[in-house]
């Protein structure tokens, strides 16, 4: 990335506090980062089409296995030009 480029933007999903805090520690200095502590939350940053990338924690606190695999299947099925990690 060359230093006149806009960083890309990454969204941090997950309900563990700690673990937002130890990638967003090692993430700001190159990212713009977002943070959603919800599959509900994440959905709609998605949805905003200003994430290059989203970290999804599928061991959430603050949702089911179940719901973050929903998620990631509604992001595969539609238009979103994201690219998701799972944790």
């Amino acid at each position: 990335m060359s230093h006149t480029s806009a960083k890309s933007t990454v969204a941090i999903v997950t309900g563990d506090e700690a673990l937002a805090d130890e990638l967003a520690e090692a993430l700001r200095a190159d990212f713009e980062l977002r943070k959603a502590t919800s599959y509900d939350q994440a959905y709609t940053l998605l949805e905003s089409g200003e994430l290059d990338v989203a970290l999804l924690d599928l061991n959430t606190k603050n949702g089911t296995f179940r719901e973050g695999l929903e998620l990631l299947g509604q992001v595969q099925n539609s238009d979103l030009d994201t690219m998701v990690i799972v944790l």
